[in-house]
C-alpha cells in the first residue's frame, strides 16, 4: 500500500512507511524533509528551464511596460514630447530593439502608457541592478512559499508539495515567466499569494489570532498589489472578502471583526495607489489609458471564447482538467459525507498541530492541519466542513477570473479559429471580426493564467487523496509536457518576430517591398505608411510629437477596415502597401482606438489590448 498523503486521513499507512525503532535517524529526517525538497526542487526546474531561453520581445505590449520602467528609472511617470523621442531613440539601439508601443499622447502634450501602472513599480528595483528577468520568478517564488504553507496547513505536508508542483508544471506559466517585461506571471502570482495565505490564515486554528491576522493582512495587501498590476484582479479580491466575511460569521472559525476590519485595510493602498495614478496621469480616478471601445466585456463574446479557448488551454494549460476534475470528487466526497452523517456521527477533527510527532518516530502521516487548541474552545470541526468552505473558496476564485474573460471581446474576436497548423504556440482561421488576423495561443490564453493559484491548490487536494508516488510521477510528467511545449513555443516562428529585418522580420531592412520571414511574411517600409507611428526624425512624421493615428478619435468600429483592403500574410493591408492597425488611422479613415508605437512588429501587434 502507497503512502497516503492526505494530511487528514485515518487511514494507516502501508507497511514501507512504519517505522520501527531499528529504523536510522537519518532516514526519518530524509522522509520528513522530501516533501519540501520535491518542491524546491519543482521550482528550481521551472526557473531553469526559464531562463535558459534567450528573452525575446513579442507584440506591442513589453515595448510598453519596457519604456514605462525605463521612465521610472529617470523618474518620470510621463514624458514630454523630447523625452519621449529621446527614450524611443536609446530603446531602439538597446540589444533588444524596438522603441515605445501602446502610449499615447495626452491633450497637454505628455506621453503615457496605455497600460495598468503597477508592473513597473514592482519591476524596477530588478531592471536598476540588471536583473529584469528575475523579477516574475522572484514574485514565483513568493507563490510557492504562499501555497506551499497554505496548501501544508490544509492538506498536510504533500499537500504543499503538489500545490507547488502544479504550479509549476504549465507552459503558460513558463512562456510568461520568460517574457519579463510582461506582468502576467507577476500579477498571477500576487492572487497565489493572497489565496495561500488567506487559507493559511483562515483554517490555523490553533495559531494565535496576531498570527492569523497578520497572515491575512499579507494576503490581502498581495490581492490589492494584483488589482495595481491588472485591475480584473478585482473579481478575485471580491471574492476573497465574500469568503472572509462569511468565516468571520461563522463562529466556529474564530475570526473576529477587528481581524476582518485589517485585512480589509490592508488591501486599500495598492488600489489607492491606482486611483491617484489614474486621477494624475488620465482624465479621472477610474479611468485607464484604453480607449472604452478598446477594452469591452460582453455576453455575445462568451459564445466565441467558449469555442476557442478549452483547446488552447488545452495546450497550454492542461492542469486545468485535473483542477476540473479535483471540483467533480469534492462535490461526490461532500455528497457521499451528508449521506454518512445520517446515519452515524461524522469523523471530527482532533489531532493537535500540522507538524507533530505522533508515534515517536519522526512521521506526521496522521496528522492534520488544523489544531486542538480552538478545538477545545469550539464546536469540532468535520473535515469535510473544512475542504467545503476552502474548496468552495477555490472553484469561486476561478471561476471569477475565467467568467470575466470569457465575456472579454478582444480574445473573441482576435481569437481566429481553432488551434491548427503555423507551429507550437499558433492558431489560426476565421472568426470574429478580424478574421484575417492570426493570433498566437499564448497572447490569448495569458488572460487565464491568475486563475492558476486556485487550479493548483484544487490539484493539491485530489492528489492528496492517493499515495504520494502517484502524485510526483503525474507532475513530473506534466511538467516534462510544459517543458517541451515551452521550448517549442519560444522558438517557434511567434517568438521570431524581430524589429529590424531578417528572420521572422515585418520590416524589410531595405525599405522594399519583398517577401520576406517564413512563409513569405509581407514586408513594408515603416517610413512611407502615414497610419505607422514613426522613428523620432524620420518618416512620415519628421517633425516630431504626435505621429498620425496615435490620437483617439471618434467613430468607426474597432477591427473594421475601410472597404476596398486585402489580406495578404495574416495582415490586412491598404492599396499602399501599409498594415491596416484595428484602432489606428488608417488610409484616413480614423477609429476610436489608438495604437500608439514607434514600429509594428508582428502579426499579433494589433492593438493587443490587457485588461
Amino acid at each position: 500500500m502507497g503512502e497516503s498523503t492526505t494530511g487528514h486521513s485515518d487511514v494507516s499507512a502501508g507497511p514501507e512507511l512504519t517505522t520501527s525503532p531499528q529504523t536510522p535517524r537519518s532516514t526519518m529526517k530524509a522522509r520528513k524533509w522530501l516533501p519540501a525538497v520535491i518542491a524546491v526542487l519543482f521550482f528550481a526546474a521551472f526557473s531553469t528551464v526559464v531562463l535558459s531561453q534567450p528573452e525575446k520581445m513579442i507584440e506591442p505590449d513589453p515595448y510598453a511596460y519596457r519604456a514605462s520602467i525605463s521612465a521610472l528609472e529617470d523618474g518620470n511617470l510621463t514624458l514630454t514630447g523630447d523625452q519621449y523621442n529621446d527614450l524611443a531613440s536609446r530603446l531602439q539601439e538597446s540589444s533588444l530593439g524596438g522603441g515605445i508601443m501602446q502610449w499615447h499622447q495626452n491633450d497637454d502634450g505628455s506621453w503615457v502608457s496605455e497600460k495598468n501602472p503597477g508592473y513597473p513599480f514592482l519591476a524596477i528595483g530588478f531592471d536598476e541592478v540588471g536583473a529584469l528577468r528575475l523579477a516574475p520568478l522572484f514574485y514565483g517564488a513568493l507563490a510557492c512559499l504562499a501555497l506551499w504553507f497554505g496548501a501544508r496547513r490544509w492538506l498536510g505536508r504533500w499537500g504543499g508539495t503538489f500545490a507547488v508542483g502544479a504550479y509549476c508544471s504549465t507552459a503558460l506559466a513558463m512562456v510568461m515567466a520568460w517574457r519579463s517585461t510582461m506582468p502576467t506571471f507577476t500579477d498571477a502570482s500576487l492572487v497565489a499569494v493572497g489565496i495561500g495565505l488567506l487559507i493559511w490564515s483562515v483554517v490555523a486554528l490553533d495559531r494565535s489570532r496576531r498570527a492569523r491576522t497578520i497572515v491575512g493582512t499579507i494576503a490581502f495587501f498581495s490581492f490589492g498589489l494584483a488589482v495595481f498590476v491588472r485591475y480584473t484582479n478585482v473579481v478575485v479580491l471580491a471574492v476573497a472578502a465574500v469568503f472572509a466575511l462569511a468565516v468571520c460569521l461563522r463562529p466556529k472559525w474564530n475570526i473576529r471583526w477587528s481581524t476582518l476590519l485589517w485585512w480589509a485595510i490592508a488591501s486599500l493602498p495598492p488600489l489607492f495607489a491606482s486611483v491617484i495614478y489614474n486621477a494624475a496621469v488620465f482624465d479621472g480616478p477610474f479611468s485607464t489609458g484604453y480607449n472604452a471601445s478598446t477594452v469591452q466585456f460582453s455576453i455575445n463574446a462568451i459564445p466565441d471564447n467558449l469555442r476557442l479557448m478549452p483547446s488552447r488551454l488545452w495546450q497550454a494549460m492542461p492542469i486545468f482538467v485535473l483542477g476540473l476534475a479535483a471540483i467533480l470528487v469534492l462535490i461526490a466526497i461532500q455528497i457521499i459525507t451528508a449521506l454518512r452523517s445520517r446515519s452515524r456521527p461524522e469523523f471530527t477533527i482532533d489531532s493537535t498541530t500540522d507538524d507533530v510527532d505522533i508515534d515517536g518516530s519522526g512521521s506526521n502521516e496522521f496528522t492534520h492541519p488544523v489544531g486542538e487548541s480552538s478545538l477545545a474552545e469550539h464546536d469540532a470541526m468535520s473535515r469535510s466542513t473544512i475542504d467545503r468552505w476552502i474548496g468552495s473558496f477555490l472553484v469561486l476564485a476561478w471561476a471569477a477570473t475565467w467568467a470575466t474573460y470569457a465575456a472579454y471581446e478582444w480574445t473573441a474576436n482576435l481569437g481566429g479559429g481553432p488551434p491548427g497548423g503555423g507551429g507550437a504556440g499558433r492558431a489560426g482561421g476565421p472568426g470574429g471580426a478580424m478574421a484575417g488576423m492570426t493570433q498566437p495561443v499564448y497572447s490569448t490564453v495569458r488572460f487565464y493564467l491568475p486563475a492558476l493559484g486556485a487550479i493548483a491548490l484544487l490539484v493539491g487536494w485530489l492528489f492528496t487523496r492517493m499515495p504520494a508516488v502517484i502524485g510526483v510521477v503525474a507532475l513530473v510528467a506534466l511538467f516534462a509536457f510544459g517543458a517541451h511545449e515551452f521550448i517549442d513555443t519560444t522558438t517557434s516562428q511567434w517568438a521570431s518576430m524581430s524589429m529590424g529585418g531578417g528572420r521572422g522580420s515585418l520590416i524589410d531592412p531595405g525599405g522594399g517591398n519583398g517577401q520576406g520571414g517564413p512563409g513569405g511574411m509581407q514586408q513594408f517600409d515603416p517610413s512611407k505608411c502615414p497610419n505607422l507611428p514613426q522613428l523620432p526624425g524620420t518618416g512620415a512624421n519628421p517633425g516630431g510629437g504626435s505621429p498620425d493615428g496615435q490620437r483617439p478619435a471618434p467613430g468607426g468600429t474597432p477591427g473594421t477596415p475601410p472597404d476596398g483592403l486585402t489580406g495578404r500574410g495574416g495582415l490586412t493591408f491598404d492599396a499602399n502597401g501599409c498594415p491596416v492597425i484595428p484602432g489606428g488611422t488608417n488610409s484616413g479613415v480614423p477609429t476610436p482606438s489608438t495604437t500608439p508605437s514607434t514600429i509594428i512588429n508582428s502579426p499579433t501587434a494589433t492593438g493587443s489590448a490587457s485588461a
